[in-house]
């Protein structure tokens, strides 16, 4: 039953099928296109197909990718000491012997957006993290279902499932895009956005057969002259044998050869009063909002959510790629830092590297510069910098250099 199923459905030959298992039966799946929750089915049919879902994951994965990190601590006053030298900086900076620390993190984050998961294993020398790895999500799962406790086991060569390696709690981060109905696997993107991006599949698969074979409306076949009552069989046979030969972005464009007493009949609109490429386009702008990216980021000139190029970017790093900054800081802080380091340690990433946001930051500087009652320490802290020690920090000096001490003296043109 299930061999007569499948082969009505994706065509396969008797022979073909006689010994399927189910990962080729999930390959057969991908190959008609439609986007599955696994893994592969997101990767093959989402992130490999379509242009906008692998620009989207790219901008954000490069962009994260560049942004730098640093490691403080607190001295005796409280006050946050960059260092520069830190043993855990080497170790983003290179994170394995295969990985360098700007790939590592884009690994991270095309998982995240791809499959909705990312997986951190750590090895440990010495007492000390030694390397990161991000492990392929499909690959990894709980020894016991719902149980977190129990550990991990993952299965590094996905052709050979009986070799396993297995870790303790501590030992793998599992990084989830929070999904309400799931504590234990992520949200992804992709499948969020799944109809749009096989809308958009399809629809560029139609336009290039349409193109290949010219496009013809859609229609009806009726039955004329002295042609008797047709049967339910003879209906659906026609029906049947119509649809296996001109229906489906495989066969757009073919052209009907009738015989007998039977007309075609236009029925359908043509693809351009359908406003196709219209469809397409919103299809795409709807998948690189989910994706969290503004389309004029992926080349729609036409879109008109933000005014220049320089405002979409910039939105994208204050709406998307700081908060996934910060929950990736916050997560491998609370996983890795504390732990290892202690609670004066703290990893960070510099904001001040963003070149998209140096124009917000030149406005704050000015807001900061003309504020006469602010002191030169009030000032630091509101642009980044540390506290200056002594009375220095604690004076104010006005936009018209004028000075005023901890005691109230002021100095300066008079």
């Amino acid at each position: 039953m299930l061999r007569k199923w499948v082969k009505g459905i994706f065509g396969s030959g008797e022979e073909e099928l006689k010994s399927i298992s189910l990962s080729q039966l999930v390959d057969l799946a991908e190959t008609k296109g439609e986007i599955g929750s696994t893994f592969r089915s997101l990767v093959n049919n989402g992130y490999k197909k379509n242009g906008v879902v692998f620009g989207a994951v790219q901008l954000v994965a490069s962009a994260v990718g560049t942004i730098p990190w640093v490691v403080t601590r607190q001295d005796t006053e409280g006050e946050k000491v960059e260092i520069d030298n830190h043993a855990l900086l080497k170790l983003l900076k290179r994170p394995n012997p295969r990985t360098g620390g700007s790939r590592f993190f884009e690994q991270m984050i095309v998982y995240l957006l791809v499959g909705g998961t990312d997986y951190i294993l750590r090895v440990k020398g010495g007492g000390k993290t030694r390397n990161l790895y991000n492990l392929r999500p499909d690959l990894v799962s709980l020894r016991k279902p719902g149980d977190p406790e129990s550990g991990w086991v993952y299965t590094p060569d996905p052709n050979q499932l009986e070799r396993k390696e297995y870790y303790e709690p501590e030992d793998i981060l599992p990084l989830h895009i929070f999904d309400p109905l799931n504590d234990f696997a992520g949200l992804s993107p992709i499948g969020v956005a799944s109809l749009t991006v096989e809308q958009s599949n399809y629809s560029r698969k139609w336009n290039r057969n349409l193109l290949k074979n010219n496009a013809r409306p859609s229609g009806l076949l009726k039955a004329t002259g002295n042609v008797v009552q047709l049967t339910k069989d003879q209906i659906e046979s026609i029906e049947a044998k119509f649809a296996e030969k001109y229906f489906g972005p495989s066969n757009a464009g073919r052209i009907p050869v009738l015989s007998g007493s039977l007309d075609w009949v236009t029925t359908g609109l043509t693809p351009g009063e359908m406003e196709w490429i219209q469809g397409q386009k919103v299809a795409d702008r709807l998948t690189a909002f989910t994706m969290g990216v503004a389309s004029q980021l992926l080349g729609d000139t036409e879109s008109s959510t933000f005014s220049n190029y320089a405002e979409a970017r910039k939105s994208l790093y204050q709406e998307h790629i700081i908060p996934l900054m910060t929950w990736m800081r916050d997560e491998l802080n609370n996983w890795l830092v504390v732990p290892e380091y202690g609670d004066g340690i703290v990893l960070d990433f510099q904001r001040d590297s963003i070149d998209a946001l140096q124009e917000d930051r030149a406005l704050q500087w000015d807001r900061v510069g003309k504020a006469d009652w602010l002191t030169v320490n009030e000032k630091r802290i509101a642009t980044g910098y540390d506290n200056l020690t002594g009375p220095a920090g604690e004076s104010i000096i006005t936009q018209r250099g004028i000075l005023i001490t901890p005691e109230g003296e002021v100095l300066g043109p008079g």
